[in-house]
């Protein structure tokens, strides 16, 4: 499937390739539900029941406005590219039959198609998100960069979302669940310390902690008593974790200097023309 470019940001109809003369193109068609299959590598995995419940109030009242995007089996029925919240929510309303808008493409296409479906309509959660970057990159051989411009998304905005798939398990499971938030999932990465990481993921979520306040506690936690006892100072280890972060994020070298005496120092980032500082530039704004 040959997408443009100039397609990004416009919504999923312009990236399916257009409807072939057996296709319906004069309306959706209506599909009995159970004919309508989901693929088990549908990239959103967490559905709040009261959305859910809403919706489907919505629907036995309205009907669905949107049809359902689906793709012809081999084996008989259809395969669902986009509206699979649309389809649980019509389960749950009694729905017999479904309205749906067919189109060719590969497993490999349908996949691609669902998640920029998700990620435009900003339905994933952020670790759905990260979770299905991580698979085009390792399934269909995308860059960062090259699927950053796939899914109108910039480089940092990828390269930052694959970082949360760096915390343990149970961090994640409260990403999922929506109990963290992608702000306080990399205040906690900002420490190696795999303990400590667990312990204020319980207190953000049992506390409520905002975002600002766990930096904060996490910065604290990096800090240990000089020789003299009568300074703070961020340990190597600390300074080594932050170098490496924005060293990956921004593909470029990255020096943290510290004042002798006192708080405070520089960030040195390393750049090599003036068209890669306008990159860093864009990057950073």
């Amino acid at each position: 499937m040959s997408v443009q470019m100039s397609s990004l940001g416009r919504g999923l109809e312009s990236l399916l390739p257009k409807p072939q003369e057996n296709e319906q193109n004069e309306g959706p068609l209506f599909v009995n539900i159970t004919r309508i299959h989901t693929p088990g590598h549908q990239p959103r995995r967490y559905f709040a029941d009261d959305a859910l419940r809403e919706l489907a109030r919505s629907i036995s009242e309205q009907g669905i406005l949107q049809p359902l995007v689906v793709s012809p089996r081999t084996e008989g029925g259809y395969t669902l590219i986009a509206g699979e919240r649309r389809l649980r929510a019509s389960k749950m309303a009694g729905m017999t039959d479904l309205p749906v808008v067919i189109r060719h493409v590969t497993e490999a296409e349908a996949y691609e198609l669902a998640l920029i479906e998700n990620i435009q309509r900003e339905d994933l959660n952020p670790l759905e998100e990260a979770e299905a970057y991580q698979r085009l990159i390792g399934e269909h051989g995308y860059t960062q960069e090259a699927l950053a411009k796939r899914v109108g998304k910039g480089r940092p905005t990828v390269s930052n979302a694959l970082r949360l798939l760096k915390l343990g398990p149970s961090i994640r499971e409260k990403l999922l669940r929506g109990a963290l938030s992608a702000g306080h999932a990399r205040a906690l990465l900002a420490t190696d310390d795999l303990n400590y990481r667990e312990q204020m993921s319980i207190r953000i979520e049992g506390e409520g902690l905002s975002v600002r306040e766990v930096e904060r506690q996490v910065a604290n936690h990096q800090i240990i008593p000089n020789k003299s006892g009568k300074r703070l100072v961020l340990n190597s280890q600390a300074y080594n974790s932050m170098c490496s972060s924005l060293q990956s994020h921004l593909k470029r070298q990255v020096r943290i200097r510290t004042k002798r005496r006192g708080s405070g120092g520089t960030v040195v980032i390393a750049y090599k023309n003036d068209t890669d500082l306008r990159r860093l530039i864009s990057d950073l704004t």
